[in-house]
């Protein structure tokens, strides 16, 4: 195969592109991020501008949804609840969920229920939780 051809998907050591596995939720942050600073529409959602404490619901915490739910943590927001296709958690308190602590509990367990600190449901109640904004990360169907 000349690997020169090919556009994306290449490892590293065939002049791939660091950075690739986090990519599509970072492109996710960055537009959000982006509307959320637009005053024409944060004026129509009845927002303020900008991310810090804003809260988030993820739907999906896979590739896209966990980098996602990281850069949004990271830059000052909030994430209140997260749902995977076997069930939910939620957490409201004024930090909301602590995402580093969910990355490593989803490493161990392969889930996010029974996430400390979260109510934890066997459906997807939260994605009908009131929060500020919703990012849609899930698997189709």
């Amino acid at each position: 195969m000349n690997y020169l051809g090919v556009v994306t998907g290449k490892p590293l050591e065939l002049h791939g592109i660091d950075g690739r596995a986090e990519a599509t939720g970072l492109g996710m942050y960055y537009t959000i991020r982006e509307v959320l600073n637009d005053l024409h529409y944060i004026k129509r959602a009845g927002l303020s501008r900008g991310i810090k404490g804003k809260s988030c619901i993820v739907q999906g915490f896979g590739n896209v949804g966990s980098w996602f739910s990281k850069f949004w943590y990271d830059n000052g927001g909030k994430i209140i609840g997260v749902v995977e296709h076997d069930g939910s958690i939620y957490n409201n308190s004024v930090g909301g969920i602590d995402i580093n602590a969910l990355w490593d509990h989803f490493a161990k367990t392969g889930s996010i229920k029974g996430m400390k600190g979260c109510k934890t449901f066997n459906d997807n109640r939260v994605l009908f939780e009131k929060c500020d904004v919703l990012a849609p990360a899930a698997l189709e169907q």
